[in-house]
Parts: C-alpha cells; structure tokens; sequence
C-alpha cells in the first residue's frame, strides 16, 4: 500500500465500529429502565410523582413541549438541581433534541463515509436517520403498569422513604436554590420602578441568600423595593444630569441590602410590611405539593424563611 493511505480494510473496520457507536447511542436515547434499577432520591421521587400526576401526560409517559416549558418555568428550571438530576440519571429523556443530534452526526458521517462502510451499517444508521419522535420530554421508567398504578406504587414509597444525609442535604441545598432563583424573578419587578444600578455578582448573590435565611419571600419583596427606592433618591441629581456612573454605583445596590439586614437582624426586626408578589406570580407544584402534604394550612411556602421551611420540612419526614 501507498505510504499515507489507509488500508481499505482498516477504513471498513473504523468506520463500522463508529457507526455500532452510533447505533448504541440511539438504543441508549430509547432505553428505558425499571423504577428499582435507578436509585431514585426522595425529591426525585416527589417529581416523579408530579410528572404522574400531569392531566396531560399519556401511557407511553410522554410531556408535550408546551406543557414541559411551562413546568420547568414553574418549577425554576434553571436553579432547579432535581430537574438536572433526573436528565443526568436519564429518568426523564428529550428524546427529540438528543434523536435529532445524533441524527446531524450520522448524517454528516455517511456524506464522508457511506463508501467505506458495510452495507449491513449503512442500512442501519439510514433507519435512525428516518426516525420521528415527538418534541417534549419522555419519563422513562419502564414499568408495565398504568401511569395510576405506577403513581399510587410512588406515592406509597415516598410515604415510607426514610431520608438519609443525602437527601437531607439535597432538600436544602434544593430550597436554598429554588427561594435564590424567585428572589432573582423579583429584581426586574424592582428595577422596572427604580432602575438603579446593580451587577449580578458573587457580592450580590451572598446578600441575597443571607436576605432569603431571614426573611419570607414578601418581606424580602419589600426590603429589596424599599432599598431600591433609597438608592434612586441618592442618585437622583446624576440621574437628572444623566451622568450615573454604573460601574461607580455597581455595588451600592447589594452594599445597601446588606447593611439593612444586618440592622433589622441586630435589632430583631423585620421589614415593616410584607409586599405582595406580582400578579403573574407562579407557585411550583412541588411547593404546593411539600405545603399541603406537611406544612399546616398553607398552599405555598412564600411566608417562610428558607430555615423555616427546611426546619419544617424535615421535621415532618422520616430520619435514618
């Protein structure tokens, strides 16, 4: 053989191990598995169950698109650790978008090299490539039971779950996210009345997780509107000359925030008045799950701190 030239033969060996690669990747994307084989946490049995209990999801336990990203809105997706958790075990699968990268992959492998594979392979990744699935999320628990069964088989579990320290962690780590996130939803609310210079740093964010351990979300509301106002009247003379200096000012937002804390804890106060939370304000389903299951009386837990709710939480639930 020419020096610089692959053999036909190795070429033909390369590229149908690749293509078996490929076909392995599209068995995994379609792969379900039993409820015992995952090792489920206790929050990720709770989703489970709220993924059971959609008006909307079939017996092949598939999400549409359009009831998913009103879900994972609702549930704080991008803070959301359990969400992440269940795409990482592969629990919960969008069998569209990874079907769909798999296909341009295949595609752009046989344009290069549908001549050097064997007939056998070739067949096989032009039957992946004419697959269609549906866009929206699959649950992929492959009990052969109605979705009913299959959730009244969860609920009984969750009743009887014993957490041990990772799940204990995980439920606090998970609320500390979730209150961190809403308080973030609120500061545009804010803005929008005083816009007043701010950054998004790691100054900021540890004033809002202190702000969010002391105080429910209302009272944290009026905190950061009041704070926001005080600013806005401190720069009122730059902002009728227009000459705010932001990265000047970046801080003094968070600074403030912070200061006000530290008095109202000192002094064993709160905000004078709660502020009630925009009209378009949207409650999870797995806080007005956790409120009616253990929480007295409440549909959501907005009125408590996240020490509170914690405390609450696992106080109600069984310890290893």
């Amino acid at each position: 053989f020419k020096k610089g030239y692959l053999c036909v033969n190795c070429e033909l060996k390369k590229n149908n191990k690749k293509a078996k690669d490929f076909i392995d990747d599209y068995k995994n994307i379609l792969q379900e598995k039993a409820f015992s084989e995952f090792d489920f946490s206790y929050l990720e049995m709770i989703y489970i169950f709220l993924f059971l209990s959609l008006d909307t999801i079939g017996e092949e336990r598939f999400i549409n698109k359009k009831v998913w990203d009103s879900f994972y809105e609702e549930e704080r997706g991008g803070a959301n650790i359990v969400l992440q958790s269940l795409f990482d075990k592969r629990a919960i699968i969008d069998k569209h978008k990874d079907l769909n990268n798999l296909k341009e992959q295949i595609s752009l492998f046989l344009q290069e090299n549908s001549s050097t594979l064997s007939n056998e392979q070739y067949d096989s990744l032009v039957r992946i490539l004419q697959v269609r699935v549906q866009n929206g999320i699959y649950l992929a628990i492959g009990e052969d039971v109605s979705n009913y069964e299959l959730k009244i088989f969860v609920g009984g579990f969750i009743d009887m779950f014993k957490l041990n320290m990772v799940d204990i962690q995980q439920i606090e780590n998970f609320v500390k996210n979730i209150r961190l996130q809403e308080i973030y939803y609120l500061i545009p609310e804010v803005f929008s009345k005083f816009p007043v210079p701010y950054e998004k740093n790691l100054n900021l964010e540890t004033n809002l997780i202190q702000l969010s351990e002391y105080f429910d979300l209302e009272h944290s509301y009026s905190l950061l509107f009041y704070q926001a106002k005080l600013l806005a009247g401190d720069l009122f003379i730059e902002k009728i000359k227009d000459e705010i200096d932001h990265e000047k000012h970046k801080n003094k937002y968070s600074n403030k925030i912070a200061s006000y804390i530290k008095y109202l804890v000192d002094s064993n106060k709160k905000p004078n008045y709660p502020k009630k939370l925009p009209d378009n304000w949207q409650f999870s389903q797995i806080e007005q799950f956790i409120s009616l299951s253990f929480f007295d009386n409440q549909h959501n837990w907005a009125g408590m701190n996240t020490k509170e709710i914690i405390s609450t939480w696992l106080s109600k639930v069984a310890i290893k």
